[in-house]
């Protein structure tokens, strides 16, 4: 399965469209943010440039929940989940998930990258009164 196709697929249809033909209750989708729908096409748009298939170019700019459903809207699996803690990507320190995925035709394994830039501030450099 190549993700930035059906990357590709879905945004052509529309998200909302897309959504509407899965699973999920039209109250599920309407509980859907503008954040969210603007994630989701962030996230989509990198897949379909061949973002995210590399560790050394990560989905980025992306929450954790879109990035899992990502995933399910990709008819993805998730297998496992391991992350790099200080991963250093573009000068920014944060830390790498790498999420093995497969679909249920084929179980070809996909690997997915998404880099999480860490916010957390070193205390040595607090000024104190």
């Amino acid at each position: 399965m190549k993700i930035n196709i059906k990357a590709t697929e879905i945004l052509e249809t529309g998200i909302a469209q897309y959504l509407n033909s899965t699973a999920l209750t039209q109250e599920q989708i309407e509980n859907i943010t503008k954040k969210e729908f603007q994630l989701l096409e962030s996230g989509l748009l990198q897949l379909k440039e061949g973002i995210g298939v590399d560790e050394n170019n990560p989905l980025t700019n992306l929450d954790v929940n879109t990035v899992y459903k990502l995933i399910y809207m990709l008819d993805l699996k998730l297998n496992s989940r391991n992350s790099k803690y200080s991963f250093l990507h573009q000068n920014e320190k944060g830390i790498l998930d790498i999420l093995s995925l497969s679909n249920g035709i084929d179980s070809e394994e996909i690997c997915l990258y998404h880099f999480v830039k860490s916010y957390y501030k070193s205390k040595k450099n607090v000024k104190r009164d």
